[in-house]
């Protein structure tokens, strides 16, 4: 029977050394949200999180542009949709989804952080994501097994 440890969240992971190069790389190839263009506020969001990367074994997808997309981000006084929040975790941080690069160029594309915040189908999109792969914490064998399997299918080992 195989568990995950309630791993490391990202205040306690150290990011990898490498980091900084990546995502400024990734910026300078990717410099606007993905849903709406806009180039400031942006953020490089991991579609699979960082903590999940770990407690899977694959350390890697942290630094993969694979796992990379950029999504405008809200900070304190700008004005934005927070494609990060929205799209990016459906709405919640706890959340992810990792359909975000499809819905971001597809059901979401322009899409106003108003729609989304009361649409049908990100409301469905985020109870699909967190009854699939809840909390680190308590993740079962079952949704382990079908995590790993898509992101396998996600994200393939390089040869």
């Amino acid at each position: 029977m195989e568990h995950l440890e309630p791993h490391t969240s990202l205040r306690s992971h150290s990011r990898n050394p490498l980091w900084p190069g990546v995502e400024q790389a990734h910026l300078a190839r990717h410099p606007g949200c993905a849903v709406c263009g806009v180039e400031n506020p942006v953020v490089v969001h991991h579609i699979l999180p960082v903590q999940y990367c770990l407690a899977l074994g694959r350390p890697e997808l942290e630094l993969d542009d694979r796992n990379l997309i950029t999504l405008c981000q809200s900070r304190t006084g700008a004005l934005c949709d927070d494609h990060h929040l929205y799209i990016g975790h459906l709405g919640d941080y706890h959340s992810f989804n990792l359909k975000v690069r499809e819905d971001a160029e597809g059901r979401f594309k322009g899409s106003r952080k108003a729609r989304l915040w009361f649409s049908v189908e990100r409301i469905h999109s985020l109870q699909e994501t967190l009854a699939s792969f809840p909390h680190l914490a308590s993740v079962t064998d079952a949704q382990l097994t079908a995590l790993r399997r898509k992101v396998e299918e996600l994200f393939p080992h390089s040869c």
